[in-house]
């Protein structure tokens, strides 16, 4: 009955579910939990307790998580000044090789379209330069530079 037109695909003999369109609302996920061990090969009877727990509960399930922790006063200490400067130096290196990895990945894969070149100046002559062309003009001066590539640009030439 679903897609009974044949579906998105009717060539596909599964049912199909586009956008979760005429998906049945009461298939559930499982409610089986995994077995789960431990290091030296218990069972872990909490995984019940700790299924579809968030990270702000605090679920205390074996003896060991009742037991006060010691806490010195060494542990309670702000870092020193050169603790602080290290740790600066690093994460500013780390942050430094991801900006630089991506301003790279950035650039155009073509070196010739990054570099710019410097405009050339030429003064000329013109032949035949009277009062008539050009204002009068006798001498004149040419900026020269390249235009930019586009690089969406189909081929001129073949």
């Amino acid at each position: 009955s679903d897609f009974g037109d044949g579906g998105a695909f009717p060539e596909i003999a599964v049912a199909q579910y586009p956008l979760d369109m005429g998906r049945k609302a009461d298939s559930k996920a499982s409610a089986v939990v995994a077995l789960q061990m431990d290091s030296e090969g218990n069972i872990k009877y909490d995984a019940i307790l700790n299924q579809d727990r968030t990270h702000r509960k605090v679920v205390q399930s074996t003896a060991r998580d009742l037991v006060a922790k010691k806490v010195t006063e060494m542990d309670l200490e702000k870092p020193d000044q050169d603790e602080v400067i290290a740790k600066t130096q690093e994460t500013q290196a780390a942050l430094e090789k991801l900006i630089n990895g991506k301003i790279t990945a950035a650039k155009v894969a073509r070196p010739e379209i990054n570099q710019k070149k410097e405009s050339e100046y030429i003064r000329y002559t013109p032949q035949g330069g009277g009062k008539n062309t050009n204002s009068g003009a006798k001498e004149r001066i040419i900026k020269m530079h390249e235009m930019p590539v586009d690089p969406l640009d189909p081929p001129k030439f073949q």
